[in-house]
């Protein structure tokens, strides 16, 4: 799929605006785990199962836990971003301000 994805958007919590289908269900589920808001995430869950199928909701799943902890253990551990990788999202971190950060 290829989507032109608005990062600011998603930042700021404007899922319909990013540009990404089913964007604000997606974010509401990422900020329900990731904030651990055990109120809300039954019902997020069910609409994002509702919207992309078991398997979506699997996929979705997986990716929101794989980069939660991918991220904890480089900031835990202090890994600072590869050469390659710093080149490859320079302007995204900068759109994001994340200029400063090395993991």
């Amino acid at each position: 799929m290829d989507v032109d994805v608005d990062l600011i958007a998603t930042l700021e919590g404007r899922g319909a605006a990013t540009g990404m289908p089913h964007g604000t269900e997606l974010l509401a589920l990422t900020d329900a785990v990731v904030l651990r808001d055990f109120d809300t995430l039954d019902t997020c869950r069910e609409v994002v199962r509702t919207a992309l199928g078991d398997a979506g909701l699997a996929d979705v799943a997986a990716t929101i836990g794989s980069y939660n902890a991918i991220v904890k253990v480089a900031d835990a551990t202090g890994i600072e971003l590869d050469d390659d990788t710093a080149e490859m999202t320079a302007d995204m971190r900068a759109d994001l301000d994340l200029v400063d950060r090395k993991t």
